[in-house]
């Protein structure tokens, strides 16, 4: 009966796990579909960008040809000036109208921040991959607790597993583990239960202390900026 109750809770356990890598696959495919669309925005735009680049080295050319048919005039006599200068400044006029809503184009997809987009893109990307890692590791260390479920310490180390944050808890327990031998070899096995209890306690403690102090620090920080900005 009590191998079952060990066993039962065991897989409540992996389940819970289970359920959070199902959780971070469906974060992981929403953020590959954000960055799928994000990489076909900056296409659309870069295609955009070439386009009125395109068009701006089209009218620079054209600015260019008649600076040179101006240019051409100087040695002609002042009416024949009089008669094509205007028709001159005219068709520049016109050209530079069609610059300034390209130009004005151009400015808006280069003013685009993506820089600050990508940051943020590699840090999710980053966050994935250590929240992946972390619930593997996880899994592999409750693996190894459930697979022991005739051990004296059993609801102790899922105690452990469950509120000493990942690695650190499979060191602890590593180190637990090890001096419970050394004292299963020198006393009673109720004296070492006694004493592994009373470490486990004693370290739950310690991790929920410090957990509640980063608690109130960011609690603090965020009601110091709430007040700064209310200034």
């Amino acid at each position: 009966m009590r191998f079952q109750l060990r066993s039962m809770i065991g897989r409540l356990f992996v389940r819970g796990v289970i359920l959070r890598m199902k959780t971070l696959g469906v974060f992981a495919d929403i953020y590959a579909g954000i960055m799928e669309r994000r990489t076909e925005s900056i296409k659309c735009q870069t295609r955009k960008l070439g386009h009125l680049t395109s068009s701006l080295k089209t009218l620079s050319v054209r600015l260019e040809d008649l600076a040179a048919e101006a240019h051409s005039l100087n040695g002609q006599p002042l009416f024949i000036k009089k008669q094509l200068l205007p028709d001159i400044d005219v068709a520049k006029t016109a050209v530079l109208e069609q610059v300034k809503p390209i130009q004005r184009a151009a400015n808006r997809i280069k003013k685009k921040n993506y820089r600050v987009t990508s940051l943020f893109a590699d840090y999710a990307a980053l966050y994935m991959d250590e929240s992946f890692s972390r619930t593997k590791q996880s899994g592999d260390s409750l693996i190894r607790i459930i697979s022991n479920t005739d051990s004296p310490t059993y609801y102790w180390d899922l105690l452990v597993w469950l509120l000493v944050p990942g690695l650190h808890s499979e060191e602890l327990l590593g180190d637990l583990k090890e001096e419970y031998l050394l004292r299963l070899s020198d006393s009673s096995q109720s004296a070492a239960n006694a004493w592994y209890q009373h470490q486990v306690l004693t370290t739950i403690m310690q991790y929920t202390w410090k957990r509640i102090e980063r608690t109130a620090a960011i609690a603090t920080l965020i009601d110091l900026l709430h007040r700064w900005l209310k200034k």
